[in-house]
Formats: structure tokens, sequence, C-alpha cells
């Protein structure tokens, strides 16, 4: 049987950051979706596989961002919704994210049908608090086109539903092959996340373990230095953890010893992100 060469796209907006592996597929002053729990709205009208099928697949695939215990986001599927695929593209009122079959893949995303299983854009960003306010993924429900979601083993349609889900939560590609947001889905044998992709998801949905603390968040070294300086980029999930947890180590025994901490100014200002 010949190969199927799968390759994933984003489209809309995408601004590459230093030089990590992760990039964000919204402007630089953007931020993620302003909820800690994000319902996606589905249209099976034009899926070529059964609304079973598809939403197990948009089940797992949803699974592996629900895991990341440093991101605050938890992402599910929600209401069967009908759309007009071709309007979404111009659609820009806020809404739920939309998972979309369409019949007519090629001629709506522009894309060929034999290449490419999906896409997916950010259409809206919201002017007065720059959030992430409306996204949808196209999946390829063409009859005889090679990348139509039913000719995907259903591993492969959970990659690429858990990929175009990153694109949505904000995430653009990654140079690093082993990431999930890696351009290519061809070789990937099961859904799982890098490292990267962590770090990714951590820096748009950093999780506050001390409420809204930006001292011992998870965001506090990208708050405070934008990168780690490690080669993990500017939300880099793993160091910044790590910092927080041993800076609550030694305030823990600060307190135990009789010190107490007054609050200073800091010496720079937390960036908006």
């Amino acid at each position: 049987m010949k190969k199927l060469n799968v390759f994933l796209l984003a489209c809309g907006f995408l601004g590459l950051q230093n030089a990590q592996a992760f990039t964000m597929n919204i402007p630089s002053t953007a931020l993620g979706w302003d909820t800690n729990t994000l319902q996606v709205d589905v249209d099976y009208t034009g899926c070529s596989i059964s609304q079973d099928a598809l939403n197990a697949a948009i089940d797992e695939g949803f699974a592996v961002w629900n895991a990341v215990s440093t991101s605050r986001l938890t992402v599910k599927r929600g209401d069967a919704v009908t759309l007009i695929a071709s309007d979404v593209f111009n659609k820009v009122t806020p809404g739920n994210p939309v998972i979309i079959c369409d019949a007519n893949f090629s001629t709506t995303a522009g894309f060929d049908g034999n290449y490419v299983p999906a896409v997916t854009m950010v259409n809206k960003i919201a002017e007065d608090t720059s959030r992430i306010a409306f996204a949808f993924m196209l999946l390829n429900g063409q009859a005889k086109k090679a990348a139509n979601i039913k000719n995907l083993p259903a591993t492969l349609l959970a990659v690429v539903i858990a990929h175009e889900m990153g694109h949505i939560l904000g995430l653009g590609h990654s140079v690093d092959v082993n990431a999930l947001m890696y351009y290519d889905a061809s070789d990937k044998a099961e859904v799982r996340l890098s490292m990267d992709d962590v770090d990714g998801v951590t820096y748009l949905y950093p999780r506050q373990e001390l409420s809204n603390s930006k001292l011992f968040g998870c965001a506090s070294v990208a708050a405070v230095n934008g990168s780690n300086g490690l080669g993990g980029g500017p939300g880099d999930s793993g160091t910044s953890a790590m910092v927080s947890f041993l800076a609550l180590i030694i305030f823990s025994a600060l307190v135990t010893k009789g010190f107490s901490l007054m609050p200073k100014p800091s010496p720079r200002a937390l960036p908006n992100r």
C-alpha cells in the first residue's frame, strides 16, 4: 500500500518567536482564549466517517492537551452545530471554536485534498482583551481525495485533530520533528506531546498554583525573563515550574525560621502576555 503523506497546515495569523522550537499561530501581542474550559462545537454534516468515529478521534486528540499538568486549560467537545463551511473563513464575531467536516474541502480551504486532511484558522482576536475570540478546524470529507479523513487510520486521525487543536489554542508549527505540532504527521504512530508542545501550551495557558500569583505561578520565569536561555522558548514550563517549586520551598523555610518577606517593587515590570 502506498504511503499517505499527511501535511498539516495552519492558516491565518502566524508569528515566529525568538529561537525556540514552538511558535505562535497568533500575533505576538495576542493571548490565548480567556477561559479555563474551552468548548469546541462540531458540525458533522459533511463527514465521511460516522459521528461516533469522529467523536472518538476528537476525544483522544483533546485528551493529550488536557493531560498537561502545567497548563490551566481544559478543552472539551461541545454542541452539534450546522454551519456553511465557506462562511467560517469570514466569521469575525466571537464564539466557541468549531470543527467542521467539509465535503468540498479543496475548494473551500484552497489546498489539495490529496495531501491535506485538515486546516485551521484563528479568525478573531478580541480588540479589548487581545484574546482569541474565534477559530475553526476544517476536516477533509471530500470524496476521491487521498487525504479524506475516512482514509486515515484511527490513530492518525486523532493525531491530526490533536495537532489542529494546538493551532486553535494559538500554537503554530514546531521545528522539532518529535513534536505533535511538527507540520508532517506522516510518521506519527501515537497521539503524544513532546516537551516542546508542553512548553508551548504552558506558555499560553500557565497554571497558577497559588491563585494569580505572578511570583509563584508556573509562568513566573517566562513573565520575568521572556526566555529561560536554555532553548526551551519564552514559556519553558519545565524550568518555570521548577523555579516556582524551589521558590515555594525557600519561602516555606524562611517562614518556618521566623523570617518575614516584605513586599518590594519589582526591579522591572512584568510584560503583558
